[in-house]
């Protein structure tokens, strides 16, 4: 059995009809596929040991956390919704951290 996971889907909230994601739901149906969305406080008692294994990867260099996966902007307090809304437009690689002045 094959398993894929979708993640990262807020930046699509505000695309066009264009925006990547699943657009034929007969192949869903005619190849049987099952889809399943899970939020991550389903699996909250699997904490302690999914947190073991991300310590892991990362000291084995694995798993990177550094600029390239989140944006960090620096922003007045009154500027923060005009800050967020990069999340809806796509403006953010990674996690968007705001930075107040």
């Amino acid at each position: 059995m094959l398993r894929f996971l979708l993640s990262g889907t807020v930046a699509d909230y505000n695309r066009d009809s264009n925006a990547p994601g699943l657009k034929n739901f007969f192949q869903v149906v005619t190849m049987r596929l099952k889809i399943l969305g899970f939020i991550v406080l389903d699996w909250i008692d699997h904490l302690p040991e999914v947190t073991e294994i991300l310590v892991k990867e990362w000291e084995k260099g694995n798993l990177i956390i550094g600029d390239e996966s989140e944006t960090v902007v620096e922003t007045d307090f009154t500027d923060i919704p005009r800050t967020w809304m990069m999340l809806y437009e796509g403006r953010n690689t990674g996690k968007l951290i705001t930075k107040i002045k």
